[in-house]
């Protein structure tokens, strides 16, 4: 059920979230089906979102420590056949011309990033007949990273 995997899921980022007294907000539709996608790797995609998103809103704090950190997780389905799972921080956000490539492996906005993760993330999310993207207000603050995947 997707209500505990979050659970389990923020549960594990809680110590970060804590340390940046960052509030993170979970909106679930109420009677989502039960996912049939793999639990563990489902996971690992989350957290990889959720930590590059803690990792931006880093970022921001270092310019404007005032800031209030915030990251918003939505789920919800688009119709009866797909999932649609939203990330929303309040971070640095993503500058436009890497847009269209963050997804590939190597592409990385960290100094010390692989640009490994992200392009995992799609992998399985595309492997499982999803789709993912992300966008990023023009003002540089904050990004949305979304993806859907299907019921069955």
């Amino acid at each position: 059920m997707l209500p505990a995997l979050i659970t389990d899921v923020v549960a594990i980022m809680q110590s970060a979230f804590d340390k940046r007294r960052l509030n993170i907000e979970v909106h679930i539709s109420d009677n989502l089906p039960p996912i049939l996608s793999d639990r563990n790797k489902l996971v690992q995609v989350l957290i990889n979102l959720l930590k590059n998103a803690v990792e931006s809103i880093d970022d921001q704090l270092a310019i404007d420590p005032e800031m209030v950190p915030r990251i918003s997780v939505d789920i919800s389905l688009t119709d009866d056949e797909y999932y649609d799972f939203s990330i929303s921080d309040n971070g640095m956000g993503i500058k436009e011309e890497i847009k269209d490539h963050v997804f590939e492996f190597g592409t990385t906005t960290k100094r010390t990033g692989s640009g490994f993760g992200l392009h995992d993330c799609a992998n399985f999310i595309r492997a499982s007949q999803g789709r993912i993207g992300i966008s990023s207000n023009s003002n540089g603050i904050g990004a949305v990273v979304s993806f859907t995947l299907p019921v069955k």
